[in-house]
């Protein structure tokens, strides 16, 4: 079995810091690791790759139009389940305006940190519910540079390959080739 873990996590224990970890259970690879150090268990959540991008999914464009008087693109996205409160859809407007309906894209769902990975006292910037030229922004369409990816330029939206990402899927920790 590869090694789920790729040497990216660290004990979180002071006495022992131990960097080999296997899966609690083998059936599940992406479950809880066990550090085989000390036998501290790490549970999913705290990854630093799934601490790094809570509150980014990858998301598809239902739809894309420009507003008017601004350089901006309203796009109404999918990101999660049908039957969720908001019906499984949010309104964003981006300045990307090369952002096409039926394409994969990454999004900063309000409460996520950006550039991924930094904290409020570090520069990070909450994403937050905005008004834009009238219309409600719930989220942003990412950048390499908000995903802390290297490569792929600023203001350029993310975009994903369908048949490699799922809609609802936690965003890749590196810029796919």
């Amino acid at each position: 079995m590869p090694d789920f873990y790729d040497d990216r996590l660290t004990c979180p224990l002071p006495e022992c810091g131990g960097t080999e970890f296997e899966p609690e259970d083998t059936e599940v690879p992406e479950g809880p690791a066990l550090c085989l150090s000390c036998g501290e268990t790490l549970v999913p959540e705290e990854f630093p790759w799934v601490k790094k991008y809570q509150n980014f999914v990858v998301a598809a464009v239902e739809a894309a139009e420009p507003v008017k008087k601004l350089n901006k693109l309203k796009v109404r996205i999918t990101e999660g389940e049908e039957g969720e409160d908001n019906g499984g859809f949010l309104n964003i407007v981006t300045n990307d305006l090369k952002v096409k309906a039926g394409e994969l894209v990454v999004i900063a769902r309000i409460g996520a940190v950006v550039p991924a990975g930094k904290s409020l006292d570090d520069g990070g910037i909450e994403v937050k519910k905005a008004s834009v030229g009238g219309f409600p922004s719930e989220g942003m369409v990412c950048d390499a540079p908000m995903l802390d990816w290297v490569g792929g330029g600023k203001g350029a939206a993310v975009k994903l390959d369908a048949e490699k990402f799922s809609i609802g899927s936690r965003p890749p920790d590196k810029k796919p080739r």
